[in-house]
């Protein structure tokens, strides 16, 4: 992709392409050990599409005047919302699933 094309792109999905040309530059020797090239092919657009689903979820989420959406993006069970924060913690990733 070419740089005006990439302008052109809204940001959830500029953020995403970023984000997902990171992650598979990081897998780059995972890929050359144990997946072929066809594989790698099928794999980076599921990356892609996972990312932005959930950066477009969080952007519904936190939007006040779009009800409909935000009910959506807290139906993933992503978020536990209350009238106190936007989100109290991500209940899908447990504590020890991050690196230290």
């Amino acid at each position: 992709m070419d740089t005006e094309n990439f302008e052109k792109l809204d940001s959830t999905t500029q953020i995403s392409l970023i984000i997902a040309m990171h992650i598979r530059n990081e897998m780059e020797s995972f890929h050359s050990a144990h997946l072929s090239d066809e594989q790698m092919k099928r794999l980076n657009p599921i990356i892609r599409q996972a990312i932005y689903n959930i950066l477009k979820y969080l952007e519904l989420a936190a939007k006040e005047e779009n009800d409909s959406e935000k009910v959506a993006a807290k139906e993933l069970s992503i978020f536990r919302f209350n009238s106190h924060s936007k989100h109290e913690h991500i209940r899908i990733c447990p504590k020890s699933y991050f690196r230290k």
